[in-house]
């Protein structure tokens, strides 16, 4: 983790320091939130991203919590 704002934001980073990815959460009328997620690479292309699959079975998890 490399980065953490409590119940706001915080962003993984891979050990090389190439691959991050941000997960970003906003307070909706006290009653939900909106998930935000953003990939990205130092240099070049992101190799392989999620899947609508894989995403949706994160909202399903999250959801349950």
């Amino acid at each position: 983790m490399t980065e953490f704002v409590k119940d706001k934001t915080f962003t993984l980073s891979r050990l090389d320091g190439d691959y991050h990815v941000r997960y970003t959460f906003e307070s909706v009328d006290g009653i939900g939130c909106n998930f935000e997620y953003y990939e990205w690479v130092e240099e070049g292309e992101l190799d392989d991203t999620f899947s609508q699959e894989v995403l949706e079975k994160l909202k399903s998890i999250m959801e349950q919590v």
